[in-house]
């Protein structure tokens, strides 16, 4: 029996929701490459490995993944590659509003990095779209195609490289998620690079809210978000952390406007004092054009090489 989609939000956050998704009322375009940024820490220490961390990937289903060159050249030249997985693997028939991947979408990601590089987070609103065995069916699927998963309860964290960790939960769920992790669990207490990849914020907008900024998790380098389906600007904090509001869409079917944005996010990492450190972060927009039949190309919104 599928379940009925449910929405995690208040009447008036879903109303607003839908009259941006549907009413005739898009969230007003970015000049291309408007939120093109950088941040630097450590100009001139070797970079010792790469994480390219991308935002949503959405269900394609029979639509191709197509990735402009350049793009798949930053991807591919990662030692790690971090994204969210929106939605499960299922046999369940598909319904309105409910996430489902086809098995094909891990042979597109394959494509571009070996599985072995790839981590996916599960913790989002849809984990829970077809109950607790679809979701725990997803995380077998991954962990026998090669990928890393985290955001399960039981996986909250993951670790890339000695010292280099990711941390996911989500702060929204379409419905009871006791499978998925639902809250930060702390950063690390080690020094290193840790990585926070919360599911957080509000759909459809361009930039955090106030109470989203009195969120920031404590005790991480970099934080990384999705969930807006749209990219947010990348941002130092006065207290040096870094924060990647959103990374918005890496791939989808979904041909509306505002579903066609997002954002590569590519760590460069070195050395200090013998623990990793972030050298550079730098996020370069993305479109998704899909006028095409039955394709999804993923490029630079403002063209040229990472």
């Amino acid at each position: 029996m599928i379940r009925l989609p449910r929405s995690p939000y208040p009447a008036r956050e879903l109303a607003g929701f839908a009259w941006r998704m549907w009413a005739g009322a898009p969230t007003p375009e970015l000049k291309a490459g408007a939120l093109d940024a950088e941040v630097v820490l450590a100009a001139e220490a070797p970079v010792t490995a790469r994480v390219v961390v991308l935002g949503d990937v959405m269900p394609l289903m029979w639509r191709r993944l197509e990735v402009a060159a350049d793009v798949a050249a930053a991807i591919g030249r990662a030692d790690h590659v971090v994204a969210n997985l929106e939605g499960v693997f299922t046999d369940a028939p598909w319904f309105p509003f409910l996430q489902k991947h086809l098995p094909s979408v891990l042979d597109r990601l394959a494509a571009l990095a070996p599985p072995s590089r790839w981590v996916l987070g599960v913790a989002n609103n849809h984990a829970p779209d077809y109950g607790p065995q679809a979701f725990e069916a997803t995380l077998r699927r991954l962990e026998a195609g090669g990928f890393a998963h985290v955001g399960a309860t039981a996986r909250p964290r993951v670790t890339l490289r000695p010292g280099v960790t990711v941390t996911a939960w989500t702060e929204w769920a379409n419905g009871p998620a006791p499978m998925v992790a639902r809250r930060d669990p702390g950063a690390p207490a080690e020094p290193g690079v840790h990585l926070a990849f919360p599911h957080w914020g509000h759909e459809l907008e361009r930039r955090p809210r106030a109470g989203q900024r009195a969120r920031v998790p404590p005790g991480y380098a970099l934080v990384a978000g999705h969930h807006s389906h749209l990219p947010q600007p990348l941002e130092r904090l006065d207290d040096g952390r870094v924060v990647a509001w959103s990374l918005g869409n890496f791939a989808t079917e979904v041909k509306l406007r505002d579903m066609g944005e997002g954002a590569l996010l590519e760590l460069s990492l070195t050395e200090v004092d013998g623990a990793p450190a972030l050298a550079r972060v730098a996020l370069r927009e993305l479109r998704l054009d899909r006028g095409g039949p039955r394709v999804c190309r993923v490029r630079f919104a403002a063209g040229g090489a990472a």
